[in-house]
């Protein structure tokens, strides 16, 4: 409980408790009185400390799955995730005010969270009166002066530089504030034009002195009446009511006056001159009809030809040749494209050009499709494309892009901001781009960045559910650095679904006698199979079971399984395309243990039987696992059990070295990777050390099922993130990061007919209607393709039935 202020007759109170609310109350001193104010709610499952820093003002800490957050009730988003392992309490974390630091306890041990690491790469906490909703779109006017717009309505000025200042808040939009752009009228005089819902446009005239700024508006215009629409239309829009102003672009003409370039929800881009002197507004065009909605707009120059470049929801681009604008020239106006172009399977959010040379230039653009697209393009007698290069370096929606250089800044949906450079030979007609730095950043919902070059600095400030502010050192980053765990050279791997989302897709294992893959949904009691050569996947229930954690074909058996249920193994019979199996057979229970349950499994090399356990899910902390109740067991080959392994939190992911002398293996709360000394002969383990631990390369996620490849490195699937990790266990070093539109990634196999294809399942469990909403496709199989990694087929189970022993192994 925290006390804000104290008036006369009442005290302001706030409190955070375990239903992840936090609340503000009037207490009243005379009356003795209490009532509730306000009641938001918290992104921590389990809120615990609620105080104030001297750095960044009131703060709630608390734990979210395995992680400690901390939140900013002011700026209203999270400004730090530090994985811990999850499952503490309130007397685990201790916050001094005097030094504004964070102590909290992880693997019994001490840890401190100093408060200038909240969070890290230079972050500017926003102020109060800030923005109170999504910022939609942010122009500069300065080096450190930024105009943006909001859903709040409100257009503000604001100075980011070494503190954040909101210098003025204009307050006279009827709707959300979509686009802004500016244009100097003279030394410390400038243009800011607005755009946004209800199809309002404002103009705004901004001076700037030593001592004050002052800004007034000059026009505010909404459009009447929709014109007709051109018969080059091919697809006719549904009659919308309300036409947006999406997009806006400023610049002066021939003339001195403003020509500005309007983008719209009507599929029009409207042009509109602006009399400088009179302070008066023209529409002069609004015939230029694209199709679709248009996202974005974009100024761009060929040779001596101006064009306003539009792009839409069904990805197109279309370059519009607006110079009898520009030039004050009698040329006539034409009322299609001077080029059309797909260059997206959905809607392009961002774009960004670069001028190569005399009429080549290049553009840069970003979609809902997740790529970013890189286009040649050349002027002669027309607008024609030269080349262009795709690639898939995010896992979700690219909404911000700047290029600049020989270097392009993206950002996306996935909260990840990602360094590249590009380079094209216009000889060849190429373009290549290669990612080689990226940054995770607090902003949510990101609507877009602004990059620029300070020196061997680029300041980068992205915008969405909040504003944040880093500097990136160029000087560093002019080649791809070299691997390390917070900045990689990555593989350009292609990722593709294969199956249905599912609940909780686990233990993948390629069968090659049957070129499947076959796997679980844990919860749902299912084993499924996919077939790629037909593209065919099929689901069977095991009736009666809630929990079937693994499935493992049995060697030289036909339509054979073995399968995990609950603590136990059994045997069932599967054609591999009924929706039902055979009931379980021979059920054997392996870990004795009340509440416990099997988890993944695996065979060895003579095909011994390996399978792990876990504990049950604490009642008050869904998501969360009573630790230390676990084992790793083995079935011998004369069908005894041994316990190889005990106190393990989450046994999870197994594999074997080429030459069977080191066993790999995973128990999630450790977050590591750990290696064993292993006998083939016996199955004894020994000498156990960590070889990589995800807290310390400050990876984020959950270590959970892995797979091995044939140059001997580790493929390891992380729980509660989006990324499986490439890792060299001889030097501990991370040298790849797959990406996957996915919140839980959950085990991997190698397959395919030459066992070149990474197969990733992934789980959709107890996510938020919103998680589901950005990231649909949680849950399903994931194949990735180009890694340059070759793997090695599934171990069948040795098994036979024995009347004495249920299950055998020989």
């Amino acid at each position: 409980m925290w006390t804000h202020e104290k008036y006369s007759n009442f005290t302001v109170v706030s409190s955070v408790g375990r239903d992840g609310h936090h609340r503000y109350w009037n207490v009243g001193i005379l009356s003795e009185s209490v009532f509730e104010i306000r009641c938001d709610i918290l992104p921590t499952k389990w809120p615990f400390v609620i105080t104030n820093s001297k750095v960044h003002g009131l703060l709630i800490c608390g734990f979210k799955e395995s992680n400690l957050i901390v939140y900013s009730p002011i700026e209203q988003r999270i400004l730090a995730t530090v994985p811990c392992g999850g499952g503490h309490r309130a007397w685990d974390l201790t916050f001094i005010n005097d030094c504004d630091s964070i102590y909290f306890v992880c693997s019994s041990s001490s840890n401190k969270l100093e408060s200038n690491e909240i969070p890290l790469h230079g972050h500017h906490r926003l102020l109060k009166g800030f923005h109170s909703m999504i910022v939609n779109c942010m122009a500069q006017v300065t080096d450190e002066l930024m105009i943006t717009g909001s859903d709040d309505t409100t257009v503000r000025l604001t100075r980011f530089n070494d503190a954040v200042d909101n210098l003025l808040t204009l307050r006279s939009h009827i709707s959300s504030v979509r686009s802004v752009s500016c244009l100097t009228l003279k030394p410390n005089v400038y243009i800011i034009v607005t755009a946004g819902g209800r199809a309002q446009l404002k103009i705004w005239t901004l001076n700037i002195t030593d001592n004050n700024v002052y800004c007034e508006e000059s026009i505010s215009h909404l459009l009447k009446s929709k014109q007709e629409k051109k018969p080059w239309r091919t697809v006719v829009p549904s009659n919308e009511g309300e036409t947006r102003f999406m997009d806006v672009c400023v610049q002066y003409t021939k003339t001195k006056s403003i020509l500005i370039s309007v983008g719209c929800s009507d599929a029009v881009l409207r042009l509109y001159n602006y009399d400088t002197n009179n302070k008066t507004l023209s529409l002069i065009e609004d015939n230029l009809d694209c199709n679709n909605c248009i996202l974005k707009i974009l100024l761009v120059q060929l040779n001596s030809f101006h064009y306003v470049l539009t792009t839409d929801t069904k990805g197109f681009v279309n370059f519009w040749d607006i110079s009898k604008y520009v030039d004050n020239s009698d040329v006539d106006l034409s009322f299609t494209p001077k080029y059309r172009h797909c260059l997206h399977q959905s809607g392009i959010n961002c774009c960004d050009w670069l001028e190569i040379e005399n009429n080549y230039g290049l553009l840069t653009t970003g979609g809902d499709d997740q790529r970013l697209s890189l286009s040649i393009f050349h002027y002669e007698d027309s607008v024609s494309l030269i080349c262009n290069e795709y690639i898939s370096i995010h896992c979700s929606q690219v909404t911000g892009i700047k290029v600049y250089n020989q270097f392009v800044v993206t950002a996306s949906v996935d909260q990840k901001i990602i360094f590249s450079s590009w380079s094209c030979d216009l000889n060849s007609k190429t373009v290549q781009v290669l990612p080689f730095a990226s940054y995770f950043t607090t902003v949510a919902d990101i609507h877009g960045l602004i990059a620029h070059k300070q020196g061997d600095e680029v300041k980068v400030i992205v915008y969405g559910q909040g504003v944040e502010t880093f500097y990136a050192d160029m000087s560093s980053l002019t080649q791809p650095p070299p691997s390390s765990s917070s900045m990689q050279t990555p593989q350009q791997y292609s990722v593709e679904r294969v199956t249905p989302a599912l609940e909780l897709g686990e233990g993948p294992h390629w069968h090659s006698p049957t070129r499947s893959l076959y796997f679980v949904d844990l919860h749902q009691g299912k084993i499924n199979r996919y077939h790629p050569e037909s593209n065919s996947f099929f689901s069977a229930k095991i009736e009666g079971y809630n929990d079937v954690t693994l499935i493992l074909p049995i060697e030289d058996k036909a339509d054979m399984f073995v399968v995990g249920l609950g603590a136990s193994l059994g045997i069932v019979q599967w054609d591999g395309r009924s929706n039902t199996t055979s009931q379980p057979k021979y059920e054997k229970l392996i870990d004795e243990t009340p509440g416990n349950r099997l988890n993944d499994g695996k065979a060895d090399a003579t095909g011994r039987l390996w399978v792990g356990s876990m504990g049950s899910e604490m009642e008050d902390n869904p998501g969360h696992y009573y630790k230390r109740r676990g084992s790793l067991f083995s079935v011998e080959l004369d069908g005894t059990i041994n316990k190889r392994l005990s106190n393990v939190s989450i046994s999870n992911g197994m594999a074997w070295s080429s030459d069977n002398k080191e066993f790999y293996y995973v128990d999630t709360y450790k977050f590591a990777v750990e290696a064993y000394d292993f006998d083939i002969n016996t199955g004894d383990l020994s000498n156990g050390k960590v070889i990589f631990d995800l807290t310390a390369n400050k990876v984020a996620g959950d270590p959970d099922g892995m797979t091995i490849d044939k140059n001997g490195n580790l493929w390891v699937a992380c729980f509660n993130s989006n990324h499986i990790l490439k890792i060299d266990p001889v030097t501990g070093t991370l040298l790849t990061t797959v990406q996957l539109p996915a919140y839980q990634v959950t085990s991997a196999a190698f397959g395919g007919p030459k066992l070149d294809e990474l197969y990733v399942t992934t789980a959709g469990y107890q996510l938020t209607e919103a998680q589901r909403a950005k990231r649909p496709y949680s849950g399903a199989v994931f194949r990735v393709t180009n890694t340059g990694s070759t793997g090695f087929e599934g171990v069948s189970a040795k098994v036979h039935v024995c009347p004495d022993n249920p299950l055998h192994t020989i």
